[in-house]
C-alpha cells in the first residue's frame, strides 16, 4: 500500500532530507495500515527536482515531440500542442496533489522538514493553481517554531524582502539570528547583510554587521576554504563595512568576534 501511494509521485520534485527529524505518519485504511514516513516520500522523489520541473515546463514537453509534430499540417500541430500541454499540465497538477497530500500527513503529526516543504510547494510550484504564498507563509511559521534551521532561513528571506507585503525586517533579523546561533553560516552572512543594509523600521548597524561577518571569515579561515569567491566576497564586504565605523568601533567589533569565538568556537 504504501510503494503504491509513493509510486503516484514519484516524478515529482526531490527535496533534502533532514538528518535529525523524521516523523512516522500512520494513515489507517479498511485493508492494512500504511506506514508513511517524511523520508520515504522523499526518497521516492529523487529523480527530478523542482527545478528540474521548471525548466522542462510545458515548453520541453514540446521540444520532445518536435519531431513528430512536424509530420503533420500546421493545423494538426496547433491542436496538438494545446492536449499535450493539457495532458502534461493535468499528469503535473496530479503529482503536486500527492505530495501535498502526504506531505500534509506528516506535517499535521509535527514534521518540521514536511511543515517546510509544503510551503516551499506552495510558493515554487509553476502551476498557478497550486501556488498560495499565504499558504507557504504559514507554513513556513509553523516549521520555524520548531525551531528548525531551513524555516528559520526561507521565513527570514520572505521577511527581509523590501517593500514585499510581508516585510518585516526586525522579525527577519530575528530568524536569521536564532539560524546563526545554531551555527549556520549562511545564516550569519545573511545576518551580517541585513544587519548592514537595515529595512523597515531598522537602521544599519555596521558595528553588528561586521562583528557576524568577521565570525564567518574565521570559520571559512579555520576551514581553509579561502580560494572561493565566497570569502573573496567576505572581504570586500569587510572593507566597505570598516568604512563606515570609527577606531574605536573597529575596537569594539574584534573584541565582539573574539568573545563570541571564545564562547562558540569558529566551527559552531
Amino acid at each position: 500500500m504504501a510503494d503504491a501511494a509513493l509510486a503516484q509521485i514519484d516524478k515529482l520534485a526531490s527535496v533534502p532530507v533532514s538528518d535529525n527529524e523524521i516523523v512516522t505518519v500512520t494513515e489507517n485504511t479498511t485493508t492494512d495500515n500504511t506506514i508513511i514516513t517524511t523520508e520515504n516520500i522523499i526518497a521516492s522523489t529523487e529523480d527530478l527536482s523542482n527545478k528540474n520541473i521548471k525548466k522542462q515546463g510545458i515548453k520541453s514537453a514540446e521540444s520532445e515531440n518536435k519531431e513528430e509534430l512536424t509530420q503533420t499540417s500546421s493545423n494538426d500541430v496547433d491542436t496538438n500542442d494545446k492536449l499535450y500541454k493539457s495532458q502534461y499540465a493535468e499528469e503535473l497538477k496530479a503529482q503536486y496533489d500527492e505530495a501535498i497530500r502526504w506531505f500534509s500527513l506528516a506535517a499535521e503529526a509535527g514534521d518540521a522538514m514536511a511543515m517546510l516543504e509544503l510551503g516551499r510547494i506552495y510558493k515554487e510550484s509553476p502551476l498557478a493553481e497550486i501556488q498560495n504564498e499565504s499558504q507557504a507563509i504559514n507554513w513556513f511559521k509553523e516549521s520555524s517554531k520548531q525551531c528548525y534551521e531551513p524555516a528559520y532561513l526561507e521565513l527570514g528571506a520572505e521577511y527581509a524582502k523590501p517593500k514585499s507585503q510581508y516585510e518585516d525586517t526586525k522579525e527577519a533579523l530575528n530568524l536569521y539570528e536564532a539560524a546563526a546561533m545554531q551555527g549556520s553560516i549562511e545564516a550569519q552572512f545573511l545576518l551580517a547583510k541585513l544587519l548592514a543594509r537595515g529595512g523597515k523600521g531598522v537602521q544599519p548597524n555596521y558595528v553588528s554587521a561586521l562583528t557576524w561577518l568577521l565570525v564567518v571569515k574565521q570559520g571559512i579561515e579555520t576551514r581553509g576554504n579561502t580560494d572561493d569567491s565566497f570569502y573573496e566576497n567576505i572581504v570586500s564586504l569587510e572593507e566597505k563595512y570598516a568604512r563606515f565605523l570609527t577606531d574605536e568601533e573597529l575596537n569594539q567589533v574584534h573584541l565582539n568576534v573574539q568573545d563570541m569565538v571564545a564562547k562558540y568556537g569558529t566551527n559552531w
